[in-house]
């Protein structure tokens, strides 16, 4: 299905517009990395297995997602069917409220590698505020693939391997992290009304 939106191009008076057409995924793909933006979060943390029931008890185990947390249904709405139009698999998950007085809201997630590896590289090219870490964390998860045991007769995705030991990843991990701390002030910038804000969003 297309969508129609319709814009003006080399006019400068709005007149004999040029109709462009794009596509539903792609709608879907720059709604969603403005969501993901705005109201999202992309995170790598380790944590520690602790269930007896799954192998390699006591083991690190790396965690990538993606996050949109918000109190309004229509909201939430949106976002899952961006998730569907672009076929990628997630949980909605509910959390209490986060002060006295607050609406509860939920979080849509994605946590899947093949999901992610799927996602990023659709959301990745319309992203401004968490363009690095998105990019940082795709190469996270291409790394962590490469490291994958795929030999017959070896137990374990990666062997006797140790995730938490790998260098590199530890280094996407904090990369992600301090990309998500480390910006400017918007008390840097200038306020003037009718000026675009502080530092340029183009990469």
């Amino acid at each position: 299905m297309l969508e129609t939106p319709v814009y003006p191009i080399g006019t400068s008076n709005g007149e004999n517009p040029t109709v462009g057409s794009i596509s539903r995924k792609e709608l879907s793909a720059v709604w969603l990395a403005a969501a993901i933006d705005g109201e999202g979060c992309i995170a790598a943390n380790w944590w520690k297995q602790t269930d007896p029931r799954q192998k390699g008890l006591g083991r690190k185990c790396l965690r990538v997602s993606v996050k949109v947390y918000n109190t309004h249904p229509l909201f939430i709405r949106k976002v899952t069917e961006c998730f569907v139009h672009l076929g990628i698999r997630f949980t909605v998950t509910g959390q209490a409220q986060r002060k006295s007085g607050d609406r509860p809201g939920v979080s849509v997630c994605v946590e899947s590698m093949g999901q992610l590896r799927k996602l990023l590289p659709e959301i990745i090219p319309h992203l401004t505020a968490k363009k690095l870490q998105a990019e940082l964390a795709l190469q996270l998860l291409e790394h962590r693939e490469s490291l994958a045991i795929n030999e017959r007769g070896v137990k374990g995705r990666y062997g006797n391997l140790d995730l938490a030991s790998d260098e590199k990843l530890q280094w996407f991990v904090a990369e992600i992290k301090r990309e998500k701390n480390d910006f400017p002030s918007v008390f840097s910038f200038s306020r003037k009304p009718n000026e675009v804000f502080g530092l340029s969003s183009e990469t």
